[in-house]
């Protein structure tokens, strides 16, 4: 559905199709694990119908502000060229429909601005606008886009070792991940752990039958990966390219999360023999300081 165009150092974000009549269906791109040179800077992770718009402009004036219908993942298929030259690469996509009418002389070249939180990015990307009297795209209830946007979530990347500071190793090769989670029950349950970047390939399991507001999660590849270093991210020094795992939640009606609301307890990571790489902590110890956590589909609903 979209891509990324060349543009610039970085890229610049596809619009598909690009030309289309006012109030048909388009859809961009808007995030990825794999952005080039400042990806670093530009990656969020956090991006659902939650917190995203879009705005379109013409130069420097805005002329109107659309609500998506969908916001989504599109992943590389496990078989592809793609995948096996780089650590599970993913694009998001966000789904709109234009406006029935802008004020605005057609046809018309604009912009196509990524909005979080109704804040700019200055994320663009360029759509022709050619006139009026399009329609939105009519989707089956089994292929409505809205089905396939994420669940609510707690993302985890793995933090890099510091002087004092716990953290993964770049060097390490690792065979398994093994923590505690806990969680806020009154706001989500039924933990579901899928793995991504370079854990893609490994297998992710949640314990049954724990209390409410804890769980087991255990990530498990006998091939192994490695988490290379990625400096120059705002908030510190991460490894790996994006969430080496996604927790996925039901969240309760009318209750939303923050990233803050998880501890990690108890992490082990062990390397392809089963040899122990973390410190043999005591029972307890929170060890949320080897990840940086970030929630996605958190709000309210």
């Amino acid at each position: 559905m979209a891509g990324c165009a060349p543009a610039g150092l970085g890229g610049a974000p596809l619009v598909w199709p690009k030309a289309a009549r006012l109030g048909e269906t388009v859809a961009m791109s808007i995030d990825s694990n794999h952005v080039p040179l400042f990806g670093a800077i530009v990656e969020k992770y956090d991006l659902s119908d939650d917190n995203v718009t879009v705005e379109i402009r013409q130069g420097t004036t805005p002329l109107a502000t659309v609500t998506p219908r969908a916001v989504l993942d599109g992943l590389s298929a496990p078989t592809s060229l793609k995948n096996a030259a780089a650590a599970g690469p993913f694009l998001t996509i966000v789904v709109f429909d234009l406006p029935a009418s802008l004020p605005v002389s057609l046809p018309a070249t604009t912009t196509v601005r990524l909005l979080v939180d109704t804040v700019s990015t200055g994320l663009d990307g360029t759509l022709e606008i050619l006139g009026s009297g399009g329609s939105p795209a009519q989707f089956t209830s089994d292929s409505e886009p809205a089905g396939l946007s994420p669940r609510p979530m707690l993302r985890l990347q793995g933090r890099k070792a510091g002087p004092g500071v716990d953290g993964f190793d770049p060097a390490w090769e690792i065979g398994a991940i093994e923590f505690r989670l806990e969680y806020p029950s009154a706001a989500v349950s039924e933990p579901d752990a899928f793995p991504g970047a370079e854990a893609s390939r490994a297998v992710a399991m949640t314990s049954s039958g724990d209390p409410p507001g804890t769980a087991r999660v255990l990530v498990t590849d006998p091939r192994g990966f490695t988490l290379p270093s990625t400096p120059g991210y705002p908030d510190g020094d991460r490894v790996g390219e994006g969430p080496l795992l996604d927790i996925a939640f039901t969240k309760a009606p009318s209750e939303g999360f923050e990233a803050a609301d998880f501890t990690i307890r108890d992490l082990k990571v062990f390397d392809r023999d089963g040899a122990l790489l973390t410190p043999l902590y005591a029972p307890g110890t929170d060890t949320t300081a080897y990840f940086t956590r970030i929630a996605r589909k958190n709000q309210p609903e």
